[in-house]
């Protein structure tokens, strides 16, 4: 709570953080049962279990907070040598994978954008579901093309 503290002591009007789809997992309709029911849970509960924790109680601070923020949830981070036509949606988003340079290019848009923004806690409903994922992908290229993605990026060549 103290970063809170410090952020609000400075004027800052808007805090946009970084939480993950982990931090409130949902079945995805086109996965399977063993991804859903066994991978996702064993992820989210035992491997990640303190990261996940950690996550949820950044997530109670901000929302207590009085600042107006959002929260985004992207699914599995990938990269992309650049920004795609990537969507943020409230609540939870169909896309398990979001490329690193959406979610960055997310984040600033985000900063001067207030459709995605959630008033101090007294000041609207809670009804509202604020955080935001970003939906950029269903599933990353193929590691081949994003090894050549990467190459391109490296040596500035096309093609």
């Amino acid at each position: 709570m103290s970063s809170i503290r410090t952020v609000g002591s400075h004027r800052v009007r808007r805090l946009a953080v970084v939480s993950s789809t982990g931090v409130d997992p949902h079945p995805y309709s086109d996965a399977g049962f063993l991804f859903n029911r066994v991978l996702l849970p064993y992820v989210t509960r035992v491997l990640g279990k303190t990261l996940y924790d950690d996550m949820r109680r950044m997530e109670t601070l901000v929302r207590a907070s009085d600042l107006d923020w959002t929260i985004v949830r992207p699914s599995g981070l990938y990269h992309l040598p650049s920004v795609t036509d990537y969507t943020l949606v409230e609540g939870h988003a169909e896309g398990r994978f979001t490329a690193r340079a959406d979610l960055a290019a997310s984040m600033l848009a985000l900063l001067d954008d207030d459709r995605h923004s959630t008033p101090p806690s007294g000041s609207s409903p809670p009804s509202t579901t604020p955080p935001c994922s970003s939906g950029s992908a269903a599933k990353p290229p193929p590691r081949a093309d994003r090894a050549k993605a990467a190459d391109a990026a490296r040596t500035g060549t096309v093609g």
